[in-house]
């Protein structure tokens, strides 16, 4: 028999729910990678000093939120996920240290790549009707926005 959620489980739901929410916003293609089509026309300008600020706000937000959830009404599989989810959160705020957007281009991942991927119509982003075509040129006409940016980071 399944029980109400307790006060604390809706808040870290809250918690979670809304930074992946946030995540998908301010990196869109992992919104398509996941099937939500409303994604489908954005790209995101991951190398942009705005959303490299915008990233790292969200996730000391994230964090500061997570710290202060009261864990004496979690049960021991919500307890962990708030423990991950903390972790994960602590290494994004240190990985700064680590500035991997200078390096917006290598042999094994990067938006050049990852687009030929979408256009193909064979992968995350399928074009079963003219408004995926549409959302797909959207999309790959923000390009050179992120091709300068990361040119400029160079």
């Amino acid at each position: 028999m399944a029980t109400a959620a307790t006060a604390a489980s809706r808040a870290l739901d809250r918690v979670v729910e809304g930074y992946f929410d946030d995540v998908l916003d301010l990196y869109p293609l992992q919104g398509t990678f996941l099937g939500e089509a409303k994604y489908a026309n954005r790209l995101g300008n991951p190398s942009s000093e705005a959303s490299i600020a915008a990233g790292m706000a969200l996730e000391r937000q994230a964090l500061r939120a997570a710290r202060t959830l009261d864990t004496a009404g979690l049960n021991n599989q919500e307890a962990l996920s708030l423990q991950v989810f903390l972790r994960d959160r602590a290494e994004a705020v240190e990985s700064t240290q680590f500035p991997e957007h200078l390096l917006p281009v290598n042999q094994m991942d990067n938006l050049g790549s990852t687009l030929a991927l979408f256009g193909s119509g064979a992968g995350p982003q399928p074009f079963a009707t003219l408004e995926d075509h549409e959302a797909w040129l959207e999309r790959a006409w923000q390009f050179p926005q992120w091709a300068t940016a990361s040119h400029d980071r160079l």
